[in-house]
Order: C-alpha cells, then sequence, then structure tokens
C-alpha cells in the first residue's frame, strides 16, 4: 500500500513502533504517527485515511486512566500530530425552550440542559434527566414541563418488582427540577 506524507509528499513507512516520513531528517511536517495511539494499534488503513487528510471511522480506545471511549482519528498539521475528534452527541430540542434564557434546550446521553454559560464555570441549571424512575422522558413532554403544565399520568414500575402506580410530573422552578406525585390509586401487575 502506498502512503504518502501530508507533509511532503514522500513515502511513508513502518519504523517498528511507528510509522515515519521516509524523509524525516528534511520533512517539514517532521511526521510520525506513533504505532499505537490510546491502546489502539494503527492499522496500514487507518493511517492511508490520516495521511489523506481525512478522519478514520471511530474506533474504541483506553484513556490513560482506563476507561474505553469512542474517537476518529485524524492529521494535525498545526499540532503535527493525530489527534482525537469525538461525534457530536448533543443533540437540539427544537421548540424545547429554556424558560429564563429563551434558547433552545440539548440533550446529552442522560440530560436535557440549558447551554447558557452565566458566568465562570457556571451554567444555567434548567433542565431533566431524560430518564425519571422508569419512565422516559420525551421532548414534547419536557416542553409543556417548561411551560408550566403537569404532564401525565406517567406509569411507574415498583423497585420491588410488585406492581405499577402512576404520578403527575411538574416542573419545579425553584428547585429547576422535574416532580412527581402519585396520581390516582396504585395498581398492581397481572
Amino acid at each position: 500500500m502506498d502512503i504518502n506524507c501530508p507533509s511532503c509528499h514522500s513515502a511513508v513507512f513502518d519504523a517498528g513502533d511507528k510509522y515515519v516520513c521516509e524523509k524525516m531528517d528534511q520533512c517539514p511536517g517532521d511526521f510520525k504517527v506513533w504505532g499505537k495511539i490510546a491502546g489502539y494499534v494503527i492499522t496500514p488503513e487507518d493511517l492511508a485515511i490520516i495521511c489523506a487528510g481525512k478522519e478514520t471511522p471511530e474506533r474504541e480506545m483506553t484513556s490513560k486512566a482506563g476507561k474505553p471511549f469512542h474517537a476518529s482519528l485524524v492529521w494535525d498539521d498545526k499540532e503535527r500530530k493525530v489527534a482525537f475528534k469525538f461525534q457530536n452527541t448533543r443533540e437540539t430540542l427544537e421548540g424545547v425552550v429554556c424558560p429564563d434564557h429563551g434558547c433552545e434546550l440539548r440533550g446529552s446521553e442522560k440530560r436535557y440542559y440549558c447551554p447558557t454559560k452565566i458566568s465562570d464555570g457556571v451554567w444555567c441549571p434548567v433542565g431533566s434527566w431524560r430518564t425519571i424512575g422508569s419512565h422516559v422522558v420525551t421532548k414534547e413532554e419536557l416542553a409543556d414541563l417548561l411551560d408550566g403544565v403537569p404532564v401525565g399520568p406517567w406509569e411507574m414500575k415498583r423497585r420491588d418488582g410488585s406492581g405499577t402506580y402512576q404520578v403527575l410530573a411538574e416542573y419545579d422552578f425553584d428547585e429547576n427540577k422535574v416532580i412527581t406525585n402519585i396520581y390516582g390509586s396504585a395498581s398492581k401487575a397481572s
């Protein structure tokens, strides 16, 4: 597989623990790519993609703390090294507006939140967990809650597995969180 240096376009070869430009002493970019990055072994296919200035598909790697993470690999010309590119896992919730700042909320894997920075290190507290009890909160329900409209009833599973009960949800604007109150009588699973 012919792979060329992104800096000087000379051939790249495997030097054991890293890939280097064949003109490493004269290469203006001082091109080298370690053969293993964050526990992931760079393949010749990865190297070809990186040298072509594109990003690899997401790869599973391991942080220095031993935690797994996913990222694509891409050549950073400024830093002269391979960099991680993380996928944007944040979604904008169209029509779900922060009552304090008027901007649309965003969603991460576990939470809905307002993206407004109030001051250095302090963010708007308006938001909600995606899952409350055994109920997954929809964007539509969150929009109603932030408009001051109670939502429900939601069917919740008892922790001991003995049945379900129903709750009404409201947004507590003083505490900036969703609260639930038991609705009607509890029902047992059949």
